[in-house]
């Protein structure tokens, strides 16, 4: 074998066993991660079933409100950890020990900015002990995803998935026993904060036995660089949390209650979509930072076809929720939330879009690239905010739920022409037409079923099988077989 053909055939083996890691650590998480988004589903459908429209919406925006700082807990610290010790491991203990101590000082003001600004909103005293109880939990959890970042940084998924599953096991128990003695909002939120600090001790103890005996340290010239090096992915973090929650809050302020918790049980329920975009791309970041660094083709290569597997999957689990939207809402949350099933079904196409704009935002990170991301997520606030203004005063839930769906949109059209203009082009047919055309064709197919009147499963069934069809004769070529065939072979 020639030295060329060598090191081709060297290069593909190399491409290939990334891919079983990625795929690896992608599996461990999502199974995780399923299994955790189960729990959190039983755990909130117990909690809306037993609390009602009203109360569950001041829960939601209790919880809604704490999250919207939760940036000032981090402010880029964690994704700065992932990418350089993902680049040089022996330096774990320098980012760790700095950080720790970095992370007194931001929540201390965390807690008080969240006390002030909840005391200058004059909201009940009720919901007021709500936010900082919530407050307290975010803070144990601050602590815990650190230590998670490095995890994350060694490419050792396991760990924080098994954590997942013990925390939302945990809740799970909690609220059903707080629902059993009929208890308050209250002991709702204390569920919360033990629960996080239990998961705390569980990270602190791998992080101990099984990588490094944490070490405070006090470093001023490395506090200096690393918070220039972290700000723009504290920006991004920042604008990312707002245009998740500020949705929740200006429902608030300009609905009811029973409004708020109408669109937070539809919120839940298209969560769950997002799990395999954010568990890809954990295990992406790892291995794109080092590509970034030490071969560019490989690089691009990992973004291309991220992209357009994901944006495939995406539009397919988003089909498949809207179609059976409406009997899922009532099955999670009975009848009393009916009202959620429109809001569901206009949030899933956010989701599916956040298949490519997550890829898009770890691309960025790892190429060193986060003031342009930070950009890109500056305008999409402001485009969720003034969108928000105009429609949920018109539409209330139904309008917050459109304006998300726009802001995705915008966010994944912005991305991806920044993108190709650094020279990182998306093959526009293969990512975005296939399966295009395999949504309308899907489309069709049951609004011909509706007029049939062909009961739901099966209708829904003969889209759902049509549209992967379309997708994998039109969009999946002799290179991608290969590599699943590969990937999936060991």
């Amino acid at each position: 074998m020639s030295s060329l053909r060598q090191e081709t055939y060297l290069q593909k083996c190399r491409g290939m066993n990334t891919v079983q890691r990625i795929l690896k650590n992608t599996g461990v998480l999502l199974v995780s991660n399923l299994t955790q988004k189960i729990f959190s589903i039983l755990f909130i459908l117990a909690m809306a079933r037993y609390l009602g429209t009203s109360l569950f919406g001041v829960f939601t925006f209790a919880v809604g409100f704490t999250e919207l700082f939760v940036i000032f807990t981090d402010f880029g610290l964690n994704t700065l950890t992932v990418r350089e010790v993902a680049r040089n491991r022996s330096l774990a203990q320098k980012y760790l020990g700095n950080f720790l101590l970095l992370e007194v000082l931001f929540v201390f003001f965390f807690w008080v900015l969240i006390v002030s600004v909840i005391n200058v909103l004059n909201y009940p005293k009720q919901t007021m002990i709500l936010v900082y109880l919530l407050a307290i939990h975010i803070i144990f959890r601050a602590f815990s995803n650190l230590f998670y970042s490095l995890f994350r940084a060694f490419e050792k998924m396991e760990y924080q998935s098994f954590a997942g599953i013990l925390s939302n096991g945990l809740m799970l128990t909690g609220v059903l026993f707080a629902v059993q003695m009929k208890r308050g909002l209250t002991t709702f939120a204390l569920v919360y904060v033990i629960v996080s600090a239990l998961d705390l001790l569980f990270a602190l103890g791998i992080c101990v036995w099984k990588f490094i005996k944490p070490r405070l340290e006090f470093d001023k010239r490395f506090w200096k660089t690393a918070m220039i090096q972290a700000w723009p992915l504290g920006t991004i973090s920042v604008f990312f949390i707002i245009y998740f929650r500020i949705d929740t809050v200006m429902l608030s302020l300009m609905k009811s209650d029973a409004d708020v918790g109408i669109y937070g049980a539809a919120f839940r329920l298209s969560e769950p979509l997002a799990i395999i975009p954010i568990m890809f791309q954990s295990s992406l970041f790892p291995v794109l930072s080092n590509f970034f660094k030490k071969s560019p083709d490989s690089f691009a290569k990992a973004y291309a076809k991220s992209s357009q597997y994901l944006l495939s999957l995406g539009l397919g689990a988003a089909l498949l929720t809207s179609l059976f939207a409406d009997p899922l809402v009532r099955l999670v949350y009975g009848e009393e939330f009916s009202q959620s099933t429109g809001a569901l079904r206009i949030l899933v196409w956010a989701s599916a879009l956040m298949y490519v704009s997550i890829i898009q935002g770890a691309t960025y990170v790892a190429a060193d690239r986060p003031i342009t991301r930070m950009k890109i997520f500056a305008g999409a606030v402001g485009v969720n905010i003034a969108l928000n203004l105009v429609m949920i005063p018109k539409l209330s839930f139904t309008g917050a739920s459109i304006a998300t769906v726009m802001t995705e949109a915008f966010s994944v059209i912005l991305g991806s022409f920044l993108l190709a203009r650094f020279g990182y082009r998306l093959d526009f047919f293969k990512v975005w037409i296939v399966p295009l055309m395999g949504l309308a064709a899907s489309s069709c197919l049951v609004l011909g079923f509706v007029r049939l009147e062909w009961p739901l499963l099966v209708a829904s069934s003969i889209a759902f099988v049509v549209y992967v069809c379309v997708v994998l004769l039109l969009g999946i070529k002799q290179e991608d077989k290969e590599l699943f065939k590969f990937a999936l072979s060991r």
